[in-house]
């Protein structure tokens, strides 16, 4: 059981860096979006920073998917599997 836990724990930190850096890209995506339209004249310069925003989007969007896969089919598949290797390493003594 501590194995198992400590097994959770590990796969809690990529979950939670994963978190972060999806928040933080969608953030600077965010802010560049704004800053695209708000701060550029020149048609070349917003569509490259345009671009380049839509790709920092899509980077925050699969790094909450990674976090979501994490939380959602990682961990309980590791709860699963244990729970599975109990019952299969735990049995009945019946008497001769």
């Amino acid at each position: 059981m501590p194995i198992t836990l400590l097994c959770i724990l590990l796969l809690l930190a990529p979950a939670a860096l994963a978190l972060g850096v999806s928040a933080f890209a969608g953030w600077l995506g965010v802010t560049g979006l704004l800053a695209t339209f708000g701060s550029f004249s020149v048609f070349a310069d917003i569509l490259l920073v345009f671009g380049c925003t839509l790709i920092v989007l899509a980077l925050a969007v699969l790094f909450l998917w990674i976090f979501i896969w994490l939380i959602g089919g990682v961990i309980p598949g590791l709860i699963r599997g244990v729970c599975a290797l109990a019952r299969k390493w735990c049995y009945k003594e019946v008497p001769v």
